[in-house]
């Protein structure tokens, strides 16, 4: 991370992927979720169900780079600042989903809250403000 010139931790970096900051559209955009069929018990392979790329192949991939003796140091830099991002990508349940609920955005719920999607954060938003007693100090 002492090569970073845009983030001063590791955890910071992770955003890379996404970051706005830069200008740039995110990175690698087919990469952040995995599809499943509707059927599905779970993944038995590192291969993408429904595409050539998912954010599985991203770890594997990005995880050669850092394994490489041959990569660069600008690289691994990348590399680590992405699988930070796809592990925090194939963790988030709409990440890992069905191709026709669009990762979320048909989604719609509702409460006491007003009516939100259930993308980019909002469903947190969405979840403290309807359940006040799961917020943190």
């Amino acid at each position: 991370m002492e090569l970073d010139t845009e983030f001063k931790t590791f955890a910071d970096s992770c955003v890379y992927p996404d970051h706005p900051i830069r200008g740039l559209p995110r990175i690698r955009s087919t990469e952040h979720y995995v599809n499943l069929a509707r059927d599905s018990k779970g993944l038995t392979s590192d291969h993408c169900p429904k595409s050539e790329k998912c954010v599985v192949t991203a770890i594997l991939d990005d995880s050669k780079v850092l394994s490489s003796k041959t990569s660069t140091d600008a690289d691994r830099l990348i590399a680590l600042k992405s699988l930070g991002h796809w592990v925090g990508d194939i963790h988030q349940p709409l990440h890992v989903s069905f191709e026709d609920d669009r990762g979320g955005n048909t989604i719609r719920v509702t409460g006491q809250a007003p009516e939100i999607c259930t993308r980019h954060g909002t469903i947190a938003s969405f979840y403290m403000r309807s359940a006040p007693t799961l917020r943190t100090p």
